[in-house]
Formats: C-alpha cells, structure tokens, sequence
C-alpha cells in the first residue's frame, strides 16, 4: 500500500515496486490520453523534464515497460496494447538512432580530419 509520502524519482528507489506501479499507473492508456511531460513530471514529483525522462528510460530498458511517447502538440506519454499506436512510435525512435548514428559518424569524420591536420602541422580547427 502506498503512504501518504511524496513519490521518489525512480533512480533514488529503483528497487521499490510499490513505486513503479504508482508511476506507471498514473500513465494513461492510449494515445489519445497521453499526459503531458511537465505534467507527469510534477505529479512524481521530478525536478525536471530530463530527470523524467531518466526515469521513464529505466522503466523501458531495465522494466520492459511500453511507453510509448508522442513529440507532436500535445504529445505526452502513453501506455498501449493497440499495435497502430505502438508502431509509429517504434518508428519515431528508430527514426531518432538512424540520426543519431549518423551524427556520431560525421563528429567522427570530423575529429579523424582534425586529429590527422594536427599530426601534420595543420592549422586547428580546419579539415
């Protein structure tokens, strides 16, 4: 049973399950219903967005959860069984680790260009 204590953010009590089922409990389910960020984020008691956000991502790698997310107005969080929710969600974050990743390969190019310009006697910061 829950007590009447405010909510801990979930890296300070990852272990308490009463906590977990509270958090995801106050996700509603479906797209529709999704809970605004701040919102969310006030009612566990999170100093900020990325302290959410933190949390949310230990609940779907170490938890397993599904929380499906949505960045358009009004986006939020969601929960969902409804695989034409969840699969435009997969696609949005998988759309995010394509760009990502190609972010990561170009600072790389860039840094390989930088370190062999050092090496031979270049000026810094040109390719």
């Amino acid at each position: 049973m829950l007590t009447n204590k405010k909510p801990q953010p979930l890296k300070a009590r990852r272990q308490d399950n009463e906590f977990i089922k509270y958090f995801v409990s106050l996700i509603p389910i479906g797209k529709e219903h999704a809970i605004l960020s701040q919102t969310l984020a006030d009612r566990t008691q999170h100093k900020s967005i990325r302290a959410l956000q933190d949390t949310i991502s230990i609940l779907r790698n170490r938890y397993g959860y599904c929380i499906c997310s949505n960045t358009l107005p009004p986006g939020g969080y969601y929960q969902s069984c409804d695989p034409a929710e969840i699969k435009p969600f997969i696609r949005s974050l998988e759309n995010r680790g394509t760009n990502t990743l190609r972010a990561i390969d170009s600072a790389k190019e860039y840094l390989h260009g930088l370190e062999q310009n050092q090496n031979h006697g270049g000026n810094r910061g040109e390719n």
